[in-house]
């Protein structure tokens, strides 16, 4: 069985759990889709802006919470196909657009992910 249907089975899980249970894994699992949606939206960003880097330890430190790391959003899947989707997303809004996102999604004060990324 792959990651994601033991992420399925045990959202499952969560879901059958006891009263109180039950909020604390969704609470998990919300937290978890940041996580990713925040990673693969830096990671996007710094392709499409040279002039900002992302901290790699920073991010992998998140994702390492979840048992997830940069090896998960290369094979072929739903990581892969997110990270793509968000890349082009990025190239689409132009160095200067991407490069401001960057600096006010990632960089120091982000509103994402704070310190993520920062100027080259």
């Amino acid at each position: 069985m792959n990651r994601w249907g033991a992420a399925a089975i045990a959202l499952w899980a969560i879901l059958l759990a006891p009263d109180g249970a039950c909020a604390d894994g969704l609470d998990r699992v919300r937290e978890m889709l940041d996580v990713i949606d925040a990673y693969v939206e830096a990671r996007s960003l710094e392709q499409a802006c040279p002039d900002w880097r992302l901290d790699r330890a920073k991010a992998h430190a998140a994702l390492s919470e979840f048992e997830l790391s940069e090896r998960n959003f290369r094979a072929p899947g739903f990581l892969y196909n997110k990270t793509v989707a968000a890349s082009e997303r990025a190239h689409e809004l132009g160095r200067g657009a991407a490069c401001a996102a960057a600096a006010s999604r990632f960089g120091p004060a982000g509103a994402i992910e704070s310190g993520w990324m920062a100027p080259r």
